[in-house]
């Protein structure tokens, strides 16, 4: 397999030299850019800043003898190097001034047609990819169709193979699975009747990744093996190593460890091999989850760390971000506190700067937006200078321009029956979508209040009880902020996360108040896997209960936490056996420190916008309970819920 790779490496090198020996003695201007070009080409994937070299060396000599063609060639070079090197708004730019030239020169007599044609659709396919890079999805399809209605006016099956893999991956990568499959098989099927291996095992790959993630592990394993087995033969060895990295991650998925880790172990080779750093960092993220997974925590230390290394080598905010994560993981099962919250705090930063990256993105959108308006504008422009040609000449026939002017009066009435549908359709989109910001608005605000709630525990923990005592504590606070911060930024957590959460938060409380009380969390059979509610929505009226009813009373108290099902509504109950509201309301007012709790009626607000929301019942009641003798036995608070549900949906791209 090496030694083939090696083969093509050096075929690849002995044509680029082949065409350089011909740049030194081509005597003619034209053929001089001509074979810039093809240099240019054949360096676009491998080498984007040498292709740039030859290409603009071909740009300036083309301008300067006004040799159209060549030009248009020179951009389109220039383009699809800067989309291989992500800088996709000045791809964007060198892309359109290509189809300018090319839709100029595409006239009948023009004896290079043929050539003129599949140049433009090239273009418009590099155009789709770089909208593609930037997730523009309608605008992709938009350039994918154009050079499609090309392709097939031409009838040039072998270019449109891939461009059907391109129209695929835009609607795989908006969750359409059904519309990927079908452009996915389409491009199989021509791949298969041209005998192009290539072709086949690119589309052999796609309609894995599909299966996969729709859970169907069977049929994409069957494809990724197939895809595998073609690259193998073309001695592709990027491309191997990604067919063996989907493998391996469709064993891990089933659970399927030790072939899993057969199949990284074999990817991180060929990686190294080719010394490609982004998939050795993938290699070892995969052989360290492996081993996280069997619970050999060093060895899984060791491939994680690599993996971060890398990274940070590479600058792939998203590879720290994640080997960050697994670190801290890592670190916790292994009871070392101190580090798991150490690389904890190094992957929120990861993710903050992840966060910025994606603003600086933002920004690099408006621009290629600005650039397609700007091109659009200009087809605009033409195509009116066309209609009013159209309609000078049209004057001269009464029957036709009366026919002329009752349709466009007809349009005019639906353009704007049609915006006037739009305005208020956005208009209510807007109203919807400004409830839900003050929703997540009150949810933030939530998050810096418990937060320091739980450092002052932590600081009276480590005062009270000694260091020993205090890691642990750290450690569990530790794994409690990272549900926290996780389900954070979610308008709706399952059920069972929001208990599992509260286990922890009151299994922290218990330590800090050395047992002063029991607690049981459990929910009823009618509550589904699937329900949801708000996150950080209970928790505040559990602190409230350990306060402000549970330790001031004295002997060991108890607090119970229910969750059910009556009436079509998702029931809350908690319950202890403290003071009772009158009695805890009296110690705040003769507290020196007492303060309102921010909390609690940050809670009742997000109740309020939720039940505008989803114009359902969504409210709080407490009160104070008595026992039999009709004394006071502790306190209860209901919150009422509308029910709602979660989808979990694993997309893998």
């Amino acid at each position: 397999m090496i030694l083939l790779c090696t083969n093509i490496s050096f075929s690849q090198n002995r044509v680029i030299d082949s065409l350089l020996s011909g740049l030194k003695i081509a005597k003619e201007d034209t053929e001089k850019i001509n074979i810039l070009n093809v240099i240019s080409d054949k360096f676009t994937r491998g080498k984007p800043d040498s292709a740039i070299f030859y290409a603009r060396q071909a740009l300036v000599l083309s301008t300067r003898i006004n040799y159209q063609l060549g030009e248009a060639d020179a951009y389109l070079n220039i383009g699809w190097a800067n989309t291989n090197s992500h800088n996709f708004s000045a791809s964007l730019k060198n892309l359109t001034n290509a189809q300018n030239i090319y839709k100029q020169l595409l006239s009948p007599e023009n004896a290079n047609r043929k050539i003129i044609q599949k140049q433009l659709a090239t273009s418009y396919h590099y155009t789709g990819w770089t909208y593609l890079g930037e997730a523009f999805y309608s605008k992709a399809l938009q350039q994918f169709f154009n050079a499609l209605q090309i392709l097939e006016e031409t009838n040039n099956s072998s270019t449109i193979a891939p461009l059907f893999n391109s129209i695929g991956n835009v609607y795989f990568f908006q969750h359409d699975n059904s519309k990927a499959l079908e452009y996915y098989n389409k491009s199989l099927n021509i791949s298969n009747k041209n005998n192009d291996k290539r072709g086949q095992a690119t589309s052999l790959n796609g309609i894995g990744t599909v299966y996969t993630n729709k859970l169907n592990y069977e049929k994409g394993l069957k494809y990724f093996l197939r895809s595998l087995r073609l690259n193998r033969e073309l001695g592709d060895n990027d491309k191997i190593a990604v067919s063996i990295l989907n493998i391996g991650d469709c064993y891990f998925d089933q659970g399927q460890y030790n072939k899993a880790l057969e199949y990284y172990l074999e990817g991180l080779k060929i990686s190294r091999e080719i010394k490609d750093d982004f998939l050795v960092s993938g290699s070892s993220t995969g052989i360290g989850n492996v081993y996280f997974k069997q619970k050999k925590f060093k060895e899984a230390l060791s491939y994680q760390d690599s993996a971060l290394q890398l990274g940070k080598k590479i600058g792939s905010f998203k590879l720290i971000r994640l080997a960050e994560e697994s670190l801290s993981k890592i670190y916790e099962q292994m009871h070392d506190g101190v580090n798991a919250l150490d690389h904890y705090k190094k992957y929120i930063i990861a993710r903050d700067s992840s966060f910025n990256t994606e603003n600086a993105k933002k920004i690099v959108r408006v621009e290629m937006n600005y650039e397609f308006e700007k091109k659009q504008a200009l087809e605009k422009a033409e195509q009116d200078k066309k209609e009013a040609l159209y309609l000078e000449s049209a004057k001269r026939q009464k029957q036709l321009s009366t026919f002329l002017i009752s349709g466009v009066l007809l349009f005019s009435g639906l353009v704007f029956v049609i915006y006037n549908r739009w305005q208020v359709k956005r208009r209510l989109t807007l109203q919807k979508d400004l409830v839900e910001y003050e929703q997540k608005a009150l949810h933030l605000q939530m998050n810096p209040h418990f937060v320091f709630n739980c450092l002052g525990s932590i600081s009276s923990f480590i005062a009270q009880n000694g260091t020993d005592s205090a890691i642990r504590y750290l450690a569990k606070f530790s794994k409690l902020m990272r549900l926290t911060l996780e389900y954070s930024k979610a308008s709706l957590i399952p059920i069972d996360k929001e208990m599992e959460s509260l286990q922890n938060y009151l299994e922290l409380e218990q330590l800090r108040f050395n047992d002063k009380f029991d607690f049981e969390i459990k929910k009823s059979a009618l509550v589904e896997d699937d329900m949801a509610l708000p996150p950080l929505l209970i928790q505040p009226f559990v602190e409230n209960a350990i306060l402000h009813g549970i330790v001031p009373k004295p002997g060991k108290g108890r607090i119970e936490v229910h969750f059910n099902i009556e009436n079509d509504n998702l029931i809350c109950l908690i319950v202890d056996n403290g003071i009772g509201l009158e009695k805890s309301k009296e110690a705040k007012e003769g507290s020196v420190t007492m303060h309102k709790s921010m909390a609690l009626e940050i809670t009742k607000k997000r109740l309020e916008i939720m039940e505008s929301v989803t114009s359902m019942s969504a409210n709080v009641r407490m009160e104070d309970m008595m026992d039999k003798n009709n004394e006071l036995s502790g306190t209860k608070v209901m919150i009422n819920l509308p029910v709602q549900f979660i989808s979990d949906i694993k997309i893998r791209v």
